[in-house]
């Protein structure tokens, strides 16, 4: 069995599942969220950005980046404005950071989801 994923747009993800290398059988849209609980900001073109994941229709979106002191260090309205690293043009030490990330969907349904990040050089 396999998994291929494809990108239908900038809030759909389509999984396609296929048996023993046939034709996709049962195609499936992420819905959700994802944030990835780590990254690299040392500029080697891999994962030098926070990017998370939108698979909803988003009408609202907020998301915003603390440090251990609850300092906060970056803020975003906009989905797919992605978090570098940097506080004031200045690159943040290694450590754990705190994410909350808040969302209304197009359907009136709120979402509001906090977690760490660890942020390695």
């Amino acid at each position: 069995a396999g998994v291929r994923f494809q990108a239908t747009g900038p809030d759909d993800i389509i999984a396609h599942f296929a048996e023993d290398g046939t034709t996709p059988v049962i195609p499936s849209t992420f819905e959700g969220f994802h944030v990835p609980n780590a990254f690299s900001p040392d500029n080697n073109g891999l994962h030098d950005q926070l990017e998370y994941f939108v698979g909803y229709d988003i009408a609202k979106f907020k998301l915003s980046i603390y440090n251990r002191w609850g300092q906060l260090l970056f803020e975003s309205e906009q989905a797919g404005l992605f978090w570098d690293g940097q506080f004031k043009g200045q690159p943040c030490p290694n450590g754990v950071y705190t994410y909350i990330l808040g969302m209304e969907k197009t359907d009136g349904t709120e979402e509001i989801r906090g977690g760490n990040i660890t942020l390695v050089r």
